[in-house]
């Protein structure tokens, strides 16, 4: 009886954990995501803050190495790391059609001005206009975007335990006890 239930338990937890647990120098998958160029704040394990731009991931050993003053440093050396992302992307979008759409109904308007009742006739110039408005505008809301700067957690050294997970609000945890005689 003691070693039917032995086995079950035994495929219960074999089903249970991973397959493969990653060793301890490889290199985690939120730091594996990392391109060159990418800016990042690091925490030490020492308490050093560092900021600089990355050059690229190193498997040997795991960790980054960094462009500033060409140096790397390790995965068990990390404490956290955060990435820095602007809004630059939102801002062109916003400016581009913020200025594109009047710059349409300007050009259009001047084009059908000029032309006296006759209609438009430079179709292609009133399109180039526009594209340079839209491109000016794309440029302002870039500029303006790329000043707000937010810092999002990517990568925080697990704490306690090889398990370990910080609790959110809405998080289930289950345990199992054993007793082995």
């Amino acid at each position: 009886m003691r070693a039917v239930s032995f086995i079950l338990l035994s495929l219960v937890a074999l089903a249970i954990l991973p397959a493969a647990l990653p060793g301890q120098d490889s290199l985690p998958p939120q730091l594996r995501g990392l391109k060159a160029g990418q800016r990042v704040r690091l925490r030490t394990v020492a308490g050093q803050l560092l900021e600089a731009r990355v050059a690229r991931p190193t498997t040997d050993p795991a960790g980054l190495r960094l462009a500033a003053a060409d140096s790397s440093i390790t995965v068990a050396a990390i404490d956290s790391l955060w990435l820095r992302h602007t809004k630059a992307g939102t801002g062109a979008w916003i400016g581009g059609i913020a200025l594109g759409l009047p710059s349409a109904l300007f050009w259009t308007w001047v084009c059908f001005g000029v032309g006296e009742g006759s209609g438009c006739d430079y179709w292609g110039l009133v399109a180039g206009l526009t594209l340079a408005g839209t491109g000016v505008g794309a440029a302002v809301g870039a500029l303006i975007g790329s000043g707000s700067v937010r810092w999002e957690l990517r990568y925080a050294q697990p704490r306690g335990s090889a398990f370990w997970q910080p609790r959110g609000e809405r998080q289930l945890r289950l345990g199992l006890r054993l007793r082995i005689p």
